[in-house]
């Protein structure tokens, strides 16, 4: 049924992401799992009664931290050598509510902002499982 459907229609081949994206993207992921590793970390010291496990907890989230740091600065210097990038993270920035971290995720997880349509950008939205307010896009 899908191959007739494809015959009949003849669609377009999806384009893909872009190096440049493709590697924003793969910043922001790492960025995301650091994060992730923080907060773990963060609740492991909550519950920790030992000092010298309190201590090495510590340790441990200072470098994360740095490494943090790291990738925020690479994701910064990423959109300052793509002007095209660069661009859209300013109009991104200019939606009340959008801040850095929302901007560079749509950004590097969304190659349809900026050539597509509300509906084929919200579908997208909906295809990779991003929060997202069912409510509005049906108005879209």
């Amino acid at each position: 049924m899908l191959a007739r459907l494809g015959a009949e229609r003849q669609p377009a081949p999806d384009p893909g992401l872009d190096p440049g994206r493709e590697e924003l993207r793969a910043l922001v992921q790492r960025r995301d799992q650091l994060k992730r590793m923080e907060t773990q970390e963060k609740n492991r010291l909550s519950a920790c009664a030992l000092p010298l496990v309190a201590r090495d907890i510590r340790a441990e989230l200072a470098g994360l931290g740095r490494r943090v740091a790291r990738i925020e600065a690479a994701i910064a210097g990423h959109l300052a050598a793509h002007p095209e990038l660069r661009a859209a993270d300013r109009l991104l920035h200019s939606i009340p509510g959008v801040g850095a971290v929302t901007a560079v995720t749509l950004l590097g997880h969304l190659g349809e902002l900026g050539r597509a349509s509300r509906r084929a950008v919200a579908n997208a939205v909906l295809r990779t499982g991003m929060p997202f307010d069912r409510t509005r896009a049906e108005t879209a």
